[in-house]
């Protein structure tokens, strides 16, 4: 939620001036390169192999619709780049093929 835009940080009101930005910053990056955040999350964390189950939630009935079509979405090789480049993502982090 935090990524696709919410106000709201780890279950509390206050949003951490610093995760503010840096979330701004990842829309920046997002924006240049055509891609939706909550996909690229979505796809990030599905490409990591110490991850083993992926449960995202939902707060309308479309939405389980939306995040299934989120996987066959193609985003490209230069946004990950950009995003290790900006230290958003850690240099070792397994990224979707393009």
């Amino acid at each position: 939620g935090f990524l696709a835009g919410r106000d709201r940080f780890n279950y509390g009101p206050a949003m951490p001036p610093a995760m503010v930005a840096k979330r701004e910053t990842m829309r920046g990056i997002a924006q240049r390169h055509g891609v939706d955040l909550r996909v690229a999350a979505l796809q990030f964390l599905d490409a990591s192999p110490v991850v083993s189950c992926l449960i995202p939630g939902a707060s309308h009935p479309d939405q389980p619709r939306e995040n299934a079509k989120a996987f066959s979405v193609k985003i490209p090789t230069a946004f990950w780049a950009e995003m290790r480049q900006a230290n958003l993502i850690d240099p070792r982090a397994a990224t979707p093929a393009a």
